[in-house]
């Protein structure tokens, strides 16, 4: 390696902490729901069939996007995948119905997917061809961080907005997404060894790899049960809070704080892992969200917001320390792959489970959504359980 291909590597890791502030700066998101729901007339179960829409094309697309990463390059996939994003954001601020929103989002989630499916591997394998993996860990804590702030700082201005116009954070909130598209066409793409083998034999390899490597089995599980528990609950944040008299223009503090808290967490991840050890600090994940989500099914007043901001802070510690445990155990012509299975299957059991939820939401009020996820947290234990016994065998 000469020392402009290692100018150009070590480049790409300030480039990915600002793809990372910017990939999610969306001026809309802390009234998401609440547009599609006052403005746009949806009921709870639409805007969740919108959002497992959404998470199925997401799934679909996932697999072939890390494969596409593994084999023709994690610059080119991250390139049309920022550039759908854009696309798809626009459509939705200007769409008025519910099957235009419909087209918007699957043109939304197939660049999600695409993007999703390399960008964390793009950072691990860049530091592996610096000779720096070792630092994935607290440099992953970084960018999640910065994930984190992007939001916040997305929300807080969106709700500055809303002052001006209600839905005027929706019309211009796809301005913020030129700037990831831009980004991701200055990438170095890391020195690795390429798969040459077909697709279909690539993926068949990497399923193999994750049934015969007990640890790589247990962290797959993990970072799949773990972010559907939350997704499913994120899903109904808004919802909860609108239902308790929020004010509209509350929603951007509220999440501003939340999005920061969070991502305090993921800077200190990697310090709060080492305390704990893997052991514990995978355990604890699972009951303090057990904890918090029985309490969300039984308040009903403002005392929701503080248990909001704490499942928002255990969230942002576990994402770091996961996505290392993850990749300590993939070999790097299939990690790309590896990620997006995992991704895949979390978007899939998403996508089923967030519009039945909407129903049940509808029909029997939403602390119903909350128990049921908390009952999953509770089932994850006893899984948690078995495959760590299995892996330290």
């Amino acid at each position: 390696m000469n020392i402009q291909e290692k100018h150009g590597l070590e480049a790409n890791i300030w480039k990915i902490y600002l793809l990372s502030f910017f990939q999610i700066f969306f001026l809309f998101e802390p009234i998401f729901f609440v547009y599609l729901e006052n403005a746009l007339g949806f009921t709870m179960f639409e805007m969740m069939l919108i959002s497992g829409v959404f998470l199925f094309t997401m799934m679909l697309f996932m697999i072939p996007a890390g494969v596409m990463g593994d084999k023709l390059g994690y610059k080119i996939t991250l390139s049309i995948g920022t550039f759908l994003i854009l696309i798809g954001v626009v459509m939705w601020g200007f769409a008025n119905s519910f099957y235009a929103i419909l087209i918007a989002e699957i043109v939304w989630a197939i660049g999600w997917a695409l993007k999703l499916g390399v960008q964390d591997t793009l950072l691990y394998e860049t530091l592996k061809s610096l000779g720096r993996e070792n630092e994935f860990k607290k440099t992953i804590g970084k960018v999640t961080a910065l994930f984190w702030i992007g939001l916040a700082s997305s929300a807080l201005i969106g709700s500055l907005l809303t002052r001006i116009s209600p839905w005027l954070p929706v019309k211009i909130g796809f301005i913020p997404m030129i700037i990831p598209f831009i980004v991701s066409l200055w990438f170095v793409e890391p020195l690795r060894t390429k798969n040459k083998t077909s697709y279909l034999q690539h993926t068949k390899d990497a399923l193999k790899n994750i049934k015969e490597n007990e640890r790589l089995k247990l962290f797959v599980f993990y970072a799949v049960t773990s972010a559907m528990i939350v997704e499913i609950s994120y899903k109904f944040f808004q919802p909860l809070l609108n239902r308790i008299g929020v004010e509209l223009a509350l929603f951007g503090v509220i999440f501003s704080i939340s999005y920061l808290l969070s991502g305090a967490g993921a800077f200190f991840s990697y310090r709060i892992e080492k305390l704990l050890g893997e052991k514990r600090f995978l355990y604890s994940f699972y009951v303090g969200l057990l904890v918090l989500l029985i309490s969300l099914g039984t308040v009903s007043s403002m005392f929701a917001i503080p248990l909001i901001l704490l499942v928002f802070i255990i969230d942002g510690i576990k994402g770091p320390a996961v996505l290392d445990y993850l990749n300590q155990n993939i070999e790097s012509h299939n990690r790309a792959t590896i990620n997006s299975i995992s991704n895949m299957v979390k978007s899939l059991l998403v996508a089923v489970m967030i519009p039945l939820f909407g129903l049940l939401g509808d029909l029997h009020g939403i602390s119903i959504v909350f128990w049921i996820t908390a009952g999953f947290s509770l089932i994850c234990i006893f899984g948690l359980k078995e495959l760590y016994s299995r892996a330290q065998n």
